[in-house]
């Protein structure tokens, strides 16, 4: 294998011998690598950290074929999109269409000579699939440890991370650098903004509203979250207390997530009604109404999935990011008051929005 600049590499096999030999022979040709015997583990570890290449044993047990492992790799989205190697003693008809239908990049049959392994290791990793654009990611926190162990989460996750102490600060970075989502510390400092000002400041700004804004914080209180998402603007909130770690990246990765879906559908349009799903906003014979995000969320909910209805257990389910069962015959009562100010916003175009008893609500023609 031709010298490079050190490559990160997974084997997930049950076969303990086979993950020494494998480590041995490219940790020979200066490859760092990494093995894991239990596949649910192996895929815990190749969704919470980027690699050049996967090797992964097709037959691995039921619980998590080498096949199933493979498509959720695939289905990740990560910092990398790795090669994906095969490495598997069975011998069946069609095995290498069905790989490469699951995801895979190659095929190596064992037993395996040293010099095949090193040579396919080396064709996957000189030629490197694709790799998406990283996210752009604003952290915002006057705590130095908060600001080191976010920011290295989010950046093991493929994400380009700003950072910041304070709040003038971030509003500069927000409208020099436009980032995708600002995770921001709800109480900055004794003196100067705060970051509701922040968040106040970005989502009602035009240029820059669609920016996901989620305050990260230790003040576990309900009132103050619905005050910072009904009044404020936030788009969610999470606490400092819950989110460690890698649950921070992938919490993250959600939200992103969510927006790009917001961006996929450009707008729709009902008579003097229309909203523009890529600027997070709705209009009312070309004037905006002034929705904040949640209300807003809570129409584009519902107009998403036009002309079907949404349902309250969805609409609870995607916006309130809380679980509920499975039969919901009646909005709660947070859900109810924040359809009241939509309607009430919307004025006439209020019409667009129905009632479906026992079920949800829909919007009409």
């Amino acid at each position: 294998m031709r010298p490079h600049e050190q490559r990160k590499i997974l084997v997930i096999d049950d076969d303990s011998d086979t993950c020494r030999l494998i480590e041995r022979q490219l940790g020979k040709a200066g490859c760092m690598v990494e093995s894991e015997t239990d596949a649910p583990r192996g895929l815990k570890i190749a969704k919470t950290q980027p690699f050049d290449l996967i090797l992964v044993d097709w037959t691995l047990p039921p619980e998590l074929t080498g096949e199933a492992l493979i498509k959720e790799i695939r289905g990740h989205e990560t910092a990398r999109d790795p090669s994906i190697l095969v490495v598997t003693g069975a011998r069946v008809d069609g095995l290498e269409s069905a790989c490469r239908s699951a995801g895979a990049d190659g095929l190596l049959l064992k037993p395996f000579e040293e010099l095949d392994l090193l040579r396919i290791s080396e064709r996957l990793l000189e030629s490197p699939r694709a790799k998406p654009s990283a996210h752009k990611v604003l952290l915002v926190d006057d705590d130095p440890c908060i600001i080191d162990w976010a920011s290295c989460m989010l950046e093991r996750s493929g994400m380009e991370v700003m950072v910041t102490h304070n709040a003038e600060s971030a509003l500069k970075l927000v409208h020099e650098h436009h980032p995708e989502l600002v995770l921001l510390d709800l109480n900055l400092n004794k003196f100067g903004l705060q970051g509701t000002d922040v968040c106040y400041e970005i989502k009602h700004d035009p240029e820059t509203a669609a920016t996901v804004v989620l305050m990260f914080t230790g003040v576990e209180d309900k009132f103050v979250q619905q005050l910072c998402c009904d009044e404020y603007g936030a788009d969610g909130y999470l606490l400092k207390g819950t989110y460690k770690r890698l649950d921070l990246a992938c919490e993250v990765r959600q939200w992103l997530k969510r927006r790009e879906a917001r961006a996929d559908k450009k707008q729709l349009s009902l008579g003097p009604l229309c909203i523009d799903f890529s600027k997070a906003k709705a209009y009312h014979d070309g004037k905006p109404v002034p929705l904040t995000p949640r209300e807003y969320d809570l129409l584009a909910f519902a107009a998403r999935t036009y002309p079907q209805e949404a349902t309250w257990q969805a609409i609870i389910k995607e916006i309130w990011k809380e679980e509920c069962p499975q039969e919901v015959f009646k909005a709660p009562h947070e859900l109810a008051s924040c359809l009241s100010r939509v309607r009430r916003k919307l004025g006439a175009a209020s019409r667009h929005l129905e009632t479906v008893r026992n079920t949800g609500i829909r919007i009409v023609g």
